[in-house]
Parts: structure tokens; sequence; C-alpha cells
């Protein structure tokens, strides 16, 4: 897990970077659930630090997952807008906040790929040769500069490589093991 470890603490101290030095145009707060609007799968490294993060909670609130997991995957999770993450207690914090997967760790950042992710075109601003993509709460006052932004093909397939090695390791795994986890499933699983 240390290779993932120092991704998420390489993800998290550049969004602390970012929001220093752009707290006046940057929303981000406890509480914000702006970008957690989605039913979310994870690769095997992120489902496993999801899974610790899970069996690290009280009673209470596992059982509340659960509930709301079971609400979720009865229904399909289907519906347009898309329900709220099921890791968001009724505050919109996350539950899983110290092992919520990559993704949700450069939410509201200024995202940089070659091509448009699947993302709302609406959120899309077209750059010279490049597509960014950020939180449409943020950067409202002046746009990012290249210092704020981070690149998402290039953190993606950092994770790629680091989920292979953890993939590799693992003793558990075998060749059917899926390739993707959804948070409802391992709420389902885990709590």
């Amino acid at each position: 897990m240390k290779p993932y470890d120092d991704l998420c603490a390489n993800a998290d101290g550049f969004f602390e970077t970012v929001l220093s030095r752009r707290r006046d145009d940057m929303l981000c707060a406890s509480g914000c659930d702006g970008c957690c609007q989605v039913q979310l799968s994870v690769c095997a490294v992120e489902a496993d630090a999801v899974r610790r993060a899970l069996g690290s909670l009280d009673a209470k609130t596992k059982s509340a997952l659960r509930l709301k997991a079971d609400a979720l995957a009865e229904s399909g999770a289907t519906s347009d807008p898309a329900p709220p993450c099921v890791m968001l207690d009724a505050d919109g914090r996350c539950a899983v906040y110290e092992g919520r997967p990559l993704v949700c760790r450069t939410h509201g950042l200024p995202l940089m790929y070659a091509d448009a992710p699947d993302v709302p075109v609406d959120a899309l601003t077209a750059s010279a040769e490049r597509l960014l993509v950020w939180c449409d709460l943020n950067f409202t006052k002046r746009p990012p500069e290249r210092a704020d932004v981070l690149d998402g093909d290039r953190l993606n397939g950092a994770l790629a490589l680091v989920n292979r090695a953890f993939a590799e390791s693992a003793t558990e795994g075998s060749a059917d093991a899926p390739a993707r986890f959804s948070l409802v499933a391992l709420v389902q699983n885990v709590c």
C-alpha cells in the first residue's frame, strides 16, 4: 500500500498547495458535496483503502451506510441527476475521507486531459492542445493558472501502475477478480 499511500499524499499535498494559493477562488470545504453526486467504481488498490476505512467506522455509521447502499443497489442508482455518493453522510461529509479514492482527492482542482473524460460538456474548457475540467464553483473570479493544474492523464497512469503492482502482489487475488469495484458493493460487503 505504500506506493498508493504516497500517490494519495502527493495528490493531497498538491490540492493543499493550490487551495492555500487560491483560497479566494476555491469553495472546497468540509460538507461541500458538489463533486460527489455520482456513484463511483474504483480499482483494486483503492478498494483496499476504502475497505480499511470502512472497517474502522463505528457500528452506527456502518449501519447507516449499509442502509443507503442497499437502497441504491435496489434502485439501480440510475436517476438523473445521479444520487449522492454512498459514502456521504447527511451533512455532505465523506464517511471514509481518509481512505477516499484518488479521484475524490482531486475534486475541485483543474484537471488537464489529452481527451475529455466522461464529464459534462459544460464543465470543459478547451486550451491550445489539452482540455481542462474543474468544479464550476471554483475559479469563478479568475481562471486557473498553470501552477493550479493537475495532469489527470499522468495521475491516472500512475494509479494504473500502482494498481497493477498491487494486484500482482495480492495473495488472495485471482484471474477472475473484478477490475473495478463499486463503492455501493464495497459498503454492502464490509458493513
